[in-house]
């Protein structure tokens, strides 16, 4: 079971990765870790960077994927996404930064929600 849900989520992130690819943006990451945890993708489209939780699902039995990003996950990113600048010299101040959920299901449903918290 735990080895179904680790290939389940690669596959989402496979898909996510390419959806982003396909609107335009530029991978800088995946699966960033550090103490905090990990970010799954981390990606550019122009001046934005934009970190990326990848939520899959085998079904919406117990509801959208994205709602379980809760506020401590968001925390956790947004702490992982002050790590990720630091390492990468980026200024926190001077980068515009966007944090988005997708959402992967069977059947390559997938959708992007922007902004997301």
């Amino acid at each position: 079971m735990k080895q179904n849900n680790k290939l389940l989520g690669r596959y989402g992130e496979i898909l996510a990765a390419i959806l982003l690819k396909l609107k335009g943006y530029r991978i800088q990451d995946h699966n960033y870790r550090n103490s905090f945890g990990e970010l799954d993708i981390v990606a550019q489209k122009g001046r934005v960077l934009v970190f990326v939780e990848v939520k899959t699902r085998s079904s919406q039995r117990y509801g959208q994927a994205a709602e379980a990003v809760g506020i401590q996950k968001q925390e956790r990113i947004r702490r992982l996404a002050t790590a990720y600048l630091r390492h990468h010299g980026k200024d926190l101040y001077q980068t515009e930064l966007r944090f988005d959920v997708i959402e992967v299901y069977p059947l390559f449903h997938v959708r992007h929600i922007k902004n997301c918290f």
